[in-house]
């Protein structure tokens, strides 16, 4: 869809990013069918970075293990994942919740 003729794009190495998210003091979660937590069981209030995955392969395994957690959205019937644009949703939709409730 071109994000980037509307937002400002900007790139950075993964590991670049952790880097500054942990400098900054950010919580780091990832949003991946592999979590053990749903995101309404975690504070997501503070400052965070979220990671997300391509849709084919997710977040690498190394980038996995860095992440303070990881998020799982409950999923029913025969769906094995949502796409990346439903979860990142859900996970916003959440955080702001949470940031009202606060």
């Amino acid at each position: 869809m071109r994000a980037d003729w509307y937002l400002p794009v900007l790139w950075h190495s993964a590991e670049e990013v952790f880097e500054l998210a942990r400098a900054h003091r950010h919580r780091v979660f990832g949003i991946e069918n592999t979590g053990e937590s749903a995101p309404w069981d975690e504070d997501l209030t503070g400052p965070a970075l979220f990671v997300v995955g391509g849709e084919a392969n997710g977040i690498p395994a190394p980038l996995l293990a860095r992440c303070d957690a990881v998020l799982r959205l409950p999923m029913a019937g025969f769906i094995p994942s949502y796409n990346l644009q439903a979860a990142t949703a859900v996970v916003a939709v959440e955080r702001l919740r949470q940031l009202a409730a606060s």
